[in-house]
């Protein structure tokens, strides 16, 4: 049977208290860390965040402009009011549209900069502080290495959130081609799992919706698939790829039955364990990842999410942040929000009582 929300471990005898917990029951708070107006820098156009990235310890934020308005790359720290990096005169330069990119993800590191695929203009793009912003592939290039069609006959790509550095490579889904691609800073593209290599193997559909490289594996969520899987870096073949997570398991957690299950989010916090959105349930779950069914964990829950700084249960990305990890949203109050573990009031009395203890064994 699965333990739901239960955090209590391995105990230890003190004096004559018996056993006292070690690792106790846990809670968690979400703080605002970075508002919108903050990442904007100032700028009074309606941008809307779509991503957040970290590269050589400052803070960076993609803000998109949809339609209208000028997009914008931003940099900063908690608390402080960002700076423009690149702006549209910087994207026009690239060949780019002035309303930047919509990434809806957070923003990968590749080498010594960031990769990302934009969605509205379903590419793939590079940033470095010191060489700004390049096209690396353009929808028609990709769908022209895929042979992914539109209705017209024209080359198409359907970009979304699943993409993740991997070495000097940045790893997309393509939901035109339903393949899984890989891209390196010069441009070069490559298929790392084809629709029917993700069909034929223990996926069984051709479907990623996000993915992390976690130690030496890449591990992978997908909906169609109901469940999370991992392959090795070193042996990226269909028949390598091992489930690891099934909906079964993430709904024993919330009390669901249906097997339908999404990861919107997923990325390895600062304390080792993978964290992941999940959107059946709009909650946010943990999990070791050399021991994922015994240690899945609901961390917030979609009441806990709708109650809390950004006021939704709706979560666009999780980057690693403090001890854990902090999350972005596009909906509700947009922003970066850090959850921070809290041990629950009993933890406490428990610790103090075993300190009360210790110390009067010494006495």
């Amino acid at each position: 049977m699965k333990n739901v929300r239960t955090r209590i471990a391995a105990g230890v005898i003190v004096g004559g208290l018996g056993i006292v917990p070690m690792a106790a029951a846990q809670s968690f708070e979400i703080t605002p860390l970075v508002t919108l107006e903050e990442a904007k820098g100032g700028v009074d156009d309606p941008l809307l965040l779509s991503g957040f990235g970290q590269l050589d310890g400052m803070l960076y934020a993609n803000l998109n402009a949809s339609i209208i308005g000028e997009g914008r790359i931003t940099a900063g720290m908690p608390g402080t009011t960002f700076t423009t990096e690149i702006g549209p005169t910087d994207f026009t330069d690239a060949g780019l549209e002035e309303t930047g990119f919509f990434v809806n993800a957070p923003l990968s590191n590749v080498g010594d900069r960031f990769a990302f695929g934009g969605s509205l203009q379903n590419l793939v793009a590079s940033f470095s502080p010191a060489t700004g912003v390049s096209l690396l592939a353009s929808e028609e290039e990709i769908g022209t290495f895929t042979g992914a069609t539109s209705a017209i006959g024209l080359p198409t790509a359907n970009l979304s959130g699943a993409q993740a550095g991997v070495g000097d490579e940045l790893f997309f889904f393509d939901g035109s081609s339903d393949s899984l691609l890989a891209v390196d800073l010069s441009g070069n593209l490559r298929t790392v799992f084809s629709d029917d290599d993700l069909a034929g193997s223990v996926v069984g559909a051709d479907d990623i919706d996000r993915l992390h490289v976690v130690g030496d594996d890449l591990i992978f969520g997908s909906g169609n698939g109901e469940g999370v899987y991992r392959v090795p870096l070193s042996d990226l073949t269909p028949g390598a790829i091992v489930q690891i997570l099934d909906a079964d398991d993430f709904e024993a957690v919330f009390g669901d039955d249906d097997d339908n299950v999404g990861f919107l989010a997923l990325t390895l916090g600062n304390d080792g364990l993978v964290y992941t959105y999940e959107s059946d349930a709009d909650s946010i779950f943990r999990f070791d990842a050399d021991n994922p069914a015994a240690t899945l964990e609901l961390v917030l829950s979609d009441t806990e999410l709708a109650d809390g700084s950004a006021g939704t249960d709706a979560v666009t990305g999780l980057i690693p942040s403090g001890d854990s990890v902090a999350y972005f949203t596009v909906n509700g109050t947009q922003g970066l929000f850090q959850i921070t573990e809290v041990p629950e009031p009993t933890t406490l009395a428990w610790l103090a009582l075993a300190g009360f203890g210790l110390r009067r064994r010494r006495a």
